[in-house]
């Protein structure tokens, strides 16, 4: 009659661990912090832990090339210099086109020159009050102003050449 109750028992504890009750927490301790979930939100924690696997596995692929490029360039720079350096040398020499090369090749800013520039621009200015012609060229002077971005403008003529009323 024992063995009965117990195989009767067990049948009963194996059918409640069989059905899940989705409105019950599942209380988990980890390191001393407890979480209370229900099974919706163990669920979509699960979800979110598994989408994190695959940035993870991005993520380390970003950082295995990035480490791949790294090595490249040092490849790259320390046979650019070795091929110009022998045994004692204190300075190296190397062409401005020679170092763009390896600059580029590397995915680096060039070096640059700095250059100026002369430039003509022909402007039509309307509707200037003024007495006479000397305060319309006087009014465009004054006013006349050149912009190009960052960089340092000099507005070293200005010629008016044509005065007409309208």
């Amino acid at each position: 009659m024992m063995n009965q109750w117990v195989q009767h028992g067990l049948h009963s504890l194996f059918k409640r661990r069989s059905k899940v009750d989705t409105s019950y927490p599942v209380v988990i301790t980890v390191d001393g912090n407890t979480y209370n979930f229900t099974q919706d939100s163990l669920t979509e924690y699960i979800k979110r832990a598994e989408a994190r696997k695959s940035d993870i596995d991005v993520a380390h692929k970003e950082m295995s090339d990035s480490f791949k490029q790294v090595a490249n360039i040092r490849r790259t720079v320390y046979e650019f210099f070795n091929e110009r350096h022998s045994s004692g040398d204190e300075e190296l020499t190397a062409d401005v086109s020679d170092i763009n090369e390896m600059l580029d090749e590397i995915g680096a800013d060039k070096l640059n020159n700095i250059y100026s520039a002369t430039v003509t621009i022909t402007i039509t200015v309307d509707d200037i009050e003024a007495s006479d012609e000397d305060d319309v060229t006087q009014a465009i002077e004054d006013e006349l102003q050149v912009d190009v971005g960052m960089f340092t403008v000099t507005v070293d003529n200005v010629n008016v050449e044509h005065i007409y009323e309208r």
